[in-house]
């Protein structure tokens, strides 16, 4: 059996930190791969064009043969749901173990989330502590979910918003993202 991790998020821009992730991910449990998603997120208002997002990615991950970038959000270009991806994955790949990964702040807003009960109930989540994390909200999750493991790894303290203002600002953000992400930032005039 497969052991694949699902590391869904904007990408916008997608950045070192993302990509530590999906490698702690894959160090700590031993997972074949790491499919990155980038999403059509309901309850977010993303003004980059999908298939920018989808090009940064795949530029980000091109060279790591554990991770793959998937289209299944971006290619209906409208707002998707987790468990709509899901329920995808599950049917188009046999044989797998699913294991959500995401940072520790899931757990301030997952029961908001589509059939988040169905959800939790269908993977394992890989939960990555964040610089604040809540340790109380963190055991309620484990309530709602089937089964939840806590990556205790380097906070990184980076997000996609900081590298948006910084590139409004004019500063320059290599080392934050891969040099092919940033000269296609560069090229494409992104988040100016």
């Amino acid at each position: 059996m497969y052991k694949i991790g699902i590391l869904g998020g904007s990408f916008n821009p997608i950045h070192i930190g993302h990509l530590i992730i999906a490698n702690e991910a894959i160090n700590r449990l031993k997972l074949d791969k790491v499919f990155f998603i980038p999403t059509m997120n309901p309850f977010k208002n993303i003004d980059i064009l999908p298939l920018h997002r989808y090009n940064m990615t795949k530029l980000a991950t091109f060279d790591n043969h554990m991770f793959e970038v998937l289209d299944i959000e971006i290619k209906n270009n409208k707002p998707s749901y987790t468990i709509d991806t899901v329920n995808y994955l599950f049917s188009n790949y046999k044989d797998t173990e699913f294991f959500f990964i995401s940072g520790s702040d899931i757990v301030d807003n997952f029961e908001k989330w589509k059939d988040y009960k169905e959800l939790g109930n269908m993977l394992s989540f890989i939960i990555y502590k964040r610089e604040h994390y809540n340790i109380d909200k963190i055991k309620s999750f484990y309530n709602i979910v089937r089964d939840c493991i806590l990556i205790d790894g380097p906070l990184i303290n980076i997000s996609s918003s900081m590298l948006r203002q910084y590139i409004k600002n004019g500063y320059n953000i290599k080392y934050f993202v891969t040099d092919y992400v940033l000269e296609y930032i560069k090229e494409n005039k992104l988040y100016i």
